[in-house]
């Protein structure tokens, strides 16, 4: 006949499982790093460098630079507050993402691609391959306020023609 463990035994295995569990995730989380800064930037005097130009420009055909401040509740490429941060290219576009924050930490993601931390200060750069038509929708992935849901930045990839 087969003895049942006793129930000290089953807590404590299950606390172990549990402590292990933590200890694996504490030591995961040690090795994954945000990108180190592309370069720096006073928050207070963004019009005086390069984020004084926002949005998508081209930069050869289907390479583009999208320059996004973050700040407040939205991505600001250049449109007016209550306009919808939208852009739309071609299929197969190549698009360098800079993006800096001019209030709190911030993030965004483009699905497929790492997690971009946008910090106050700091200028964070990430190159990016279009090859799917579709339209991304991209929040920010970091609590920064009250409306903090409505941060949003839509791309609209276009089929090639």
């Amino acid at each position: 006949m087969s003895k049942k463990p006793s129930p000290l035994i089953i807590i404590l295995c299950i606390l172990c499982g549990i402590t292990i569990s933590i200890l694996l995730a504490v030591v995961a989380v040690q090795f994954v790093r945000t990108p180190p800064p592309a370069g720096t930037v006073d928050p207070m005097r963004l019009n005086q460098s390069e984020f004084r130009q926002l949005g998508l420009i081209p930069t050869t055909p289907h390479h583009y630079i999208l320059r996004i401040v973050a700040k407040e509740w939205f991505f600001d490429i250049g449109q007016t507050r209550d306009a919808p941060a939208r852009i739309t290219i071609p299929q197969y576009s190549t698009v360098t993402l800079i993006t800096t924050s001019m209030d709190v930490v911030h993030s965004l993601q483009i699905p497929g691609n790492p997690i971009m931390m946008i910090i106050p200060g700091k200028i964070q750069q990430q190159t990016i391959v279009f090859d799917t038509p579709r339209t991304y929708t991209i929040v920010c992935g970091v609590y920064c306020g009250p409306k903090h849901t409505q941060m949003q930045l839509t791309i609209v990839v276009t089929p090639a023609k």
